[in-house]
């Protein structure tokens, strides 16, 4: 896969020094994996609610300092705050529960409490001021209305713009960036020093085959000795 990699990143030189920033809604961060090695983002401080998946994001990130709770509890929201100040975080990475917007839960409620988990997303970035933001969810967050009349996305860019940054938002596809997955998600990309626009889409597309079908094959319970590369033991039914 690095040579895709190398393909997305282009001439990009990573910086000499590590740029530190907050990840809400953390769980597991599989995503940020290798934004470390490749362009010298890391994760200082995070936040997730399940405390199993935020046991696992502090082994995988040990670097990061992971706060387990919920970021509407105005002490675990204060002790965000005050972590990615002392930590230099200069950026932020949200992904807001989904369960709310997704066409995938037949029982999907926009108006509920995770769909306002923008809300207090916002309210960090107000106390935070950081110069860059992600954010990122499923593609109906630009366009679901919740009950009070507000258009999430578009209610999410406006507040954004009102605090001084320039916007760029869109739906994208995973698959358009050398990832073998039809994965379609709405991004919101914001900054204050300039313009932070979508990156161009490629039209080359690699199967999971392209992907990882130089791997060796391996059986149940089998442990090829390259990292990650371990085949579980599934008990026989």
């Amino acid at each position: 896969m690095n040579k895709y990699i190398k393909r997305i990143i282009g001439d990009f030189q990573k910086p000499k020094e590590p740029i530190y920033y907050t990840s809400l809604f953390k769980s597991c961060a599989i995503g940020e994996y290798n934004l470390k090695d490749h362009l010298g983002l890391v994760c200082a401080v995070g936040n997730e609610i399940v405390s199993q998946r935020a046991k696992w994001a502090q082994e995988l990130y040990p670097e990061c300092k992971v706060v387990c709770g919920d970021i509407w509890d105005k002490d675990v929201f204060e002790k965000l705050v005050q972590l990615h100040k002392e930590k230099g975080c200069t950026g932020v990475m949200a992904s807001c529960a989904c369960q709310s917007y997704t066409l995938a839960n037949s029982k999907r409620n926009p108006s509920d409490k995770r769909g306002h988990l923008f809300e207090p997303t916002l309210e960090f970035i107000k106390y935070t001021v950081p110069e860059w933001i992600l954010i990122e969810n499923v593609p109906q967050m630009l366009t679901v209305k919740l009950d009070d009349g507000r258009i999430v996305g578009q209610y999410i860019v406006e507040e954004l713009k009102k605090m001084g940054y320039i916007v760029h938002y869109g739906v994208q596809n995973a698959a358009n960036f050398f990832v073998p997955q039809n994965r379609r998600r709405a991004i919101i990309l914001a900054r204050k020093a300039k313009a932070w626009e979508l990156p161009t889409l490629f039209d080359e597309i690699i199967t999971l085959e392209d992907a990882i079908g130089d791997l060796p094959s391996i059986e149940c319970g089998e442990d090829s000795g390259i990292k990650y590369h371990v085949a579980p033991m599934w008990a026989l039914l």
